[in-house]
């Protein structure tokens, strides 16, 4: 991209798109409302990979002092930003703002994922839901469910031994496969889970490149008609951001025959026009080893005093980077979680 610096790791700055946040956060264009606007807010939506897109909104004043101030620290440290156009599609015209600095909440999750070892081979995983996949098809009683989700699980007498390695990866025992399932148990129930059976094979665990078959422990329980499913994969093949956030990525997405494109999938207000509906934008702030990104709505004002059903849309939009995403992580700028990419 021309202009663009390079920057030390973790801080190159790529193309930014999103309002100026010194600038007004809301102006009137056609008729179209234009501002930041957490889509959460209206739709109190449950998350998952898929769900929601939108943004935290902060009195003008704090967001003001927070980006300015975030901003500056930045870039002391790593340089000048590269600031390009913002184009707001709206459904009449389009607005346009620029700016020259990215959001704090970007810098902050670009600086989550900046020790992602990028050159790493093979890529290392990047798990979404963790490494426990609980028996598909659920438990015959809520007795057995707690014990599973607290970790109060038997140990057979005897316990399979495995592979040293299976597809490309160094393969972690039994023992510790069991020790993985308690330890993500929270709660204290006072029934016991027998475990019936362990074998080696396999499961899907989604990670950021999409569902991924990858080896596994399969744990059987008594009066569970499928078996748990643990990662087999050693920690070391494994990658997670050192303070990871508890709170999943709210979109996913795709790639395109353009490889600098990828088009976001989230769940947002209805399309169209008139009240209760809105557009959307996205902002990208692209560093050595994650990328980040912003949604955010252009809302569409309600008639009158009349409030919005809370019902979701799948909706889509498109992103273009200044390279193509690579093994870089697609990172939410409001939770800090990594999204899937699937092809």
């Amino acid at each position: 991209m021309s202009g663009r610096k390079d920057l030390p790791r973790g801080c190159a700055i790529g193309p930014w798109h999103g309002s100026d946040e010194a600038s007004a956060l809301a102006t009137e264009h056609d008729g179209n409302h234009v501002s930041r606007w957490n889509v959460q807010h209206m739709m109190r939506l449950p998350i998952s990979l898929f769900t929601l897109g939108g943004r935290r909104q902060l009195p003008r004043s704090s967001t003001r002092a927070m980006f300015v101030g975030l901003a500056a620290a930045f870039i002391a440290a790593c340089g000048t930003t590269t600031a390009q156009r913002t184009e707001v599609s709206t459904s009449s015209s389009v607005a346009t703002t620029s700016t020259s600095t990215p959001d704090p909440d970007a810098l902050a999750a670009l600086d989550a994922w900046s020790s992602f070892p990028l050159n790493a081979t093979p890529r290392p995983l990047v798990l979404l839901a963790g490494s426990v996949l609980a028996p598909s098809g659920g438990f015959a009683n809520t007795d057995d469910k707690e014990a599973f989700l607290s970790g109060a699980i038997t140990t057979p007498a005897a316990l399979p031994l495995g592979p040293d390695r299976a597809d490309g990866y160094a393969i972690v025992g039994a023992s510790d496969a069991l020790t993985t399932l308690r330890a993500t148990g929270t709660g204290n129930a006072t029934h016991t889970l027998t475990t019936t059976a362990v074998r080696f094979g396999s499961g899907s665990f989604p990670t950021d490149r999409g569902s991924l078959e990858l080896p596994a422990w399969l744990v059987s329980f008594a009066g569970v008609q499928n078996p748990a499913a643990v990662l087999a994969v050693d920690r070391a093949a494994q990658f997670i951001p050192p303070h990871p956030s508890d709170q999943p990525s709210q979109f996913g997405a795709t790639t395109t025959l353009d490889a600098g494109k990828l088009v976001l999938h989230f769940v947002g207000a209805a399309p169209g026009t008139g009240p209760c509906t809105a557009d959307y934008a996205a902002h990208v702030v692209e560093g050595a080893t994650a990328v980040v990104v912003g949604i955010e709505a252009i809302r569409h004002e309600t008639s009158g005093t009349g409030s919005c059903v809370a019902v979701g849309y799948s909706r889509e939009t498109t992103i273009t980077l200044s390279s193509p995403l690579g093994a870089r992580v697609l990172v939410d700028e409001q939770t800090k979680s990594a999204s899937a990419v699937r092809s």
